[in-house]
């Protein structure tokens, strides 16, 4: 596992780019990390409150990427320091469906 956020933008983008990747995060501006996936076997699992947009579904549909959006339950509302709290069965149940 890796933590994005202690990575430079360019060591991102050779990271994602360099091997096949399952990229798991809560609905934010990281998602969009996958975009720069390129390797087959590459997909995106989102974690999200009930209130989030979808917006991320369209753009991996449109890219031909593997997503999967969860709905899991949270504290607070969208835009205002929203805490998921997610479960890791259905998480790993679809890491299993993309490496098939």
């Amino acid at each position: 596992s890796v933590r994005m956020e202690e990575l430079g933008p360019l060591e991102q983008v050779a990271l994602v780019r360099g091997a096949p990747t399952i990229l798991i995060g809560q609905h934010g501006a990281g998602l969009l990390n996958g975009s720069w996936m390129e390797q087959p076997g590459s997909g995106v699992i989102e974690l999200a409150a009930e209130d989030n947009p979808a917006h991320f579904g369209n753009l991996f549909t449109d890219l031909g990427m593997p997503y999967h959006r969860l709905h899991f339950p949270a504290r607070g509302a969208y835009g205002a320091q929203q805490v998921l709290v997610p479960r890791a069965d259905p998480v790993l149940e679809r890491v299993d469906a993309l490496l098939g």
